[in-house]
């Protein structure tokens, strides 16, 4: 039980050590994304699909390139 926990706690360290801009979004993005206060990987996968989506300034093309580098890394939005 004690193994998964800290699974999940290394995953979610490792997630908060990289940045928004290492992954590559484009200029636009990358200024809404910080611009919202998501600075970390680990803060893009606090938020739920629909948190996401009521971003000022993001739209439809925007949100699916965010979840587009999320799928390359495995991970999926709630």
């Amino acid at each position: 039980m004690a193994r998964g926990k800290y699974k999940r706690k290394r995953e979610r360290k490792l997630l908060q050590a990289v940045p928004i801009a290492e992954l590559s979004f484009g200029t636009r993005l990358t200024n809404i994304l910080e611009k919202a206060d998501i600075h970390t990987l680990a803060d893009l996968c606090a938020l739920s699909g629909e948190q996401l989506k009521a971003t000022p300034g993001l739209g439809e093309a925007s949100y699916k390139a965010i979840c587009e580098k999320l799928v390359e890394r495995g991970i999926t939005l709630t």
